[in-house]
């Protein structure tokens, strides 16, 4: 008997990530689920590697690498295809509670004005510090932000936006509003998404009870350090960019003048840091991708 959720992975070159992901969801307790692995076309072996580890989920490979938008957005269209109820996007470098996926099911099952709801996530391995609390967005700045703190009372909280390192959500809203904007490829399909599924006055929640811990920027960054630094040039590109199209997309006439100085003084910042450090690969990732946001089409 096929589960009610669905939890999908996507896999880039990150075996050992991944690896212990499943591990640890194989300890989740009170909730069937099924997981619909999505290899992003890896070019380190670690796709056979998983198959050969694992056995009862559904393996599916990309031809190429479709980014965070287009390696979910496959998965998200196999769990429609399965009529799965509910789809759980989970980030492959987290570890999860135990009981987890039981708070958020049961938190919706009994809310039906909420569209989609996520966990507490802290950092890992220091699991003391809260990594994503929810998603408030400053629309002065046209900044989307997480909550570094965990809610005093415990209780649900709602946000103005969730992120889609562990996004539990309705299959019938993902029909009903879409997907992913693939051309976002990675950074703020999150927020995107989230504002599409608020414009039918749909809520958004923070689980305080539903716990995961995160390591973060495991496909951001580089093992070693590199003329450029750890982190690559392509983060600040699709950032900045990104941001801008929210801005675009998402904000009143009224409040863009200020949200455009904000991130035109962002990018100068950065291009100036760049510049004192030689760092010419990120200097020019930040100016394509304030140049791209204004000129190129997000839709």
């Amino acid at each position: 008997m096929q589960s009610r959720v669905a939890i999908i992975l996507l896999n880039w070159n990150s075996y050992i990530h991944t690896r212990n992901c499943i591990n640890s969801l194989y300890k989740v307790t009170l909730v069937d689920f099924d997981i619909i692995l999505v290899d992003n076309a890896s070019t380190d072996d670690s796709f056979n590697k998983l198959k050969k580890e694992f056995i009862n989920i559904i393996f599916l490979q990309t031809t190429k690498n479709l980014g965070f938008t287009g390696g979910n957005n496959f998965g998200i269209k196999k769990a429609l295809e399965l009529e799965y109820e509910y789809i759980m996007l989970l980030n492959n470098d987290v570890f999860v509670d135990s009981k987890f996926l039981y708070f958020l099911i049961n938190y919706l099952d009994f809310n039906a004005e909420v569209g989609a709801v996520q966990p507490l996530i802290y950092n890992h391995p220091d699991r003391n510090m809260v990594w994503n609390g929810g998603g408030k967005f400053n629309r002065f700045f046209g900044n989307a932000y997480s909550i570094k703190i965990k809610p005093i009372d415990n209780k649900p909280l709602e946000v103005d936006w969730i992120s889609g390192c562990a996004l539990f959500i309705r299959s019938s809203v993902f029909i009903k509003f879409g997907i992913f904007r693939e051309k976002y490829f990675t950074y703020c399909e999150d927020v995107d998404l989230s504002f599409r599924i608020r414009l039918s006055n749909y809520k958004l929640a923070l689980i305080p009870s539903s716990v995961i811990y995160h390591i973060g920027c495991g496909s951001s960054k580089t093992t070693f350090k590199r003329k450029d630094g750890f982190l690559l040039p392509e983060v600040h590109y699709y950032n900045i960019r990104n941001n801008i199209w929210i801005v675009r997309s998402w904000l009143k006439w009224y409040e863009k003048p200020t949200a455009i100085i904000y991130y035109l003084l962002y990018s100068i910042s950065l291009t100036s840091y760049f510049l004192l450090r030689f760092r010419w690969n990120k200097l020019i990732a930040v100016v394509k991708g304030f140049i791209h946001g204004f000129t190129l089409n997000y839709h």
